[in-house]
């Protein structure tokens, strides 16, 4: 029986005012992680804000165990996109710096979950129940289940099934789609039971939720190496049309790359290398929010968001508790209605067929980064980071940071 809590507690101090007004900082889980300013002044600089995780697993038997809490989960190989549940990973993107994003807590948020896994030799399987947030007074769930194969030559294969659903959150009459208004959504319990592949329990349902399968497997047979991909599929109707551009709802994602590393002597070296794309929709649902493949305003799986892609490499060099990174990344982001995880597809005004980057509305920038960190205690640690922007962003960003933990 183990149990881990933690409670973190922040305050900013920055050069420009929060706002006070109540529909900016209300605890709506829409508007992101909330905050409170602490001075009811136009010209408030400062805010705190906080957030908490606790799990606790009971292990029967080594090959079983069971877990509730609030936490994260993360799945697959990709480092730096995950596609399916990335956990606390929180990139940063240039235009989280936008007006009204630079007042939003970028960091993910934690989620509530009850779930169990099994073992049977060289196979895994886990499942878990949650609840999901974007508005603080209707319900918003999912349900995920991963099977995995652990193969000979240090290589994994899984197949991973993720339906959301809630309580419609769009005014009556505003989306253009059938059966979307005014829909009360409780807990499906259908979901809950083990081994059930969801793709065709949601048709049992209705078919009305937002159903995502990935199938993701990573090779490390060759000393040093590692190779690895991601596949996601969001509501493809057929896999013999996935890659027709002629059909807006063929939505699906790509991650993979590799790692290299190496130790020699008290040295750790490490390359890694990874190309990220994701059609245009991908994540979104035709029923609007409640059915999003969001938590807290927040793509649960890569932060790119749909219609989107990023090529990024990082080399780092380690001794002891002292490591040196040095980043590269490609970003091409749409900007349109099609790359906007909270877009609603019409089909008067979106059409029906996919654009993927369209050259006018597509945002381009590359990042070179260098971190340096220190952890001269296991109680003390520093960080320093610089970026540098260039292309439709361009820039740079700062980052120190020192910590204490206890």
């Amino acid at each position: 029986l183990t149990w881990r809590s933690s409670v973190k507690v922040y305050t900013d101090i920055a050069n420009r005012a929060y706002p006070v007004d109540p529909v900016e900082t209300s605890y709506e889980p829409y508007n992101g992680i909330a905050f409170n300013v602490q001075s009811l002044d136009q010209d408030s600089s400062r805010r705190t804000w906080d957030y908490l995780t606790a799990i606790t697993r009971y292990r029967p038997w080594d090959n079983t165990g069971i877990c509730a809490g609030l936490d994260y989960l993360r799945f697959g190989p990709s480092y730096r996109n995950p596609l399916a549940f990335r956990g606390d990973q929180s990139n940063y993107r240039p235009w989280l710096d936008t007006a009204h994003s630079t007042m939003r807590i970028s960091q993910t948020a934690p989620m509530l979950f009850v779930g169990f896994d099994m073992e049977l030799n060289w196979v895994r399987y886990e499942q878990y129940t949650g609840k999901l947030a974007h508005s603080k007074d209707l319900d918003k769930y999912f349900h995920t289940h991963r099977l995995e194969f652990n193969l000979p030559m240090h290589s994994q294969v899984a197949v991973q099934e993720t339906e959301i659903y809630g309580s419609t959150v769009e005014a009556a009459g505003s989306n253009p789609n059938l059966d979307a208004d005014s829909s009360g959504r409780s807990l499906e319990w259908l979901y809950v039971m083990p081994f059930l592949p969801y793709y065709f329990a949601s048709h049992y349902n209705g078919d009305r939720d937002n159903g995502v399968i990935s199938i993701d497997g990573s090779f490390g047979g060759i000393p040093h190496w590692t190779f690895y991909g991601e596949l996601l599929l969001d509501d493809s109707k057929s896999p013999l049309s996935l890659f027709d551009d002629s059909w807006w709802g063929n939505k699906w994602a790509f991650s993979g790359g590799w790692s290299w590393v190496a130790q020699h002597g008290p040295w750790h070296w490490e390359w890694r290398a990874e190309y990220t794309r994701i059609e245009p929709w991908v994540y979104t649902h035709d029923q609007g929010a409640a059915y999003s493949y969001t938590h807290y305003g927040q793509c649960l799986g890569s932060d790119l968001g749909p219609n989107s892609q990023e090529l990024y490499t990082h080399a780092q060099i380690a001794r002891g508790q002292a490591s040196l990174r040095l980043s590269l990344s490609s970003v091409a982001k749409d900007t349109s209605r099609s790359g906007n995880i909270n877009s609603i597809h019409d089909y008067d005004l979106d059409g029906t067929t996919r654009d993927y980057l369209n050259p006018e509305t597509t945002i381009r920038y590359k990042e070179i980064g260098l971190e340096i960190s220190y952890a001269p205690w296991n109680f003390l640690w520093f960080r320093l980071v610089g970026y540098r922007y260039s292309g439709d962003y361009d820039g740079w960003r700062g980052e120190s940071a020192i910590g204490v933990t206890w």
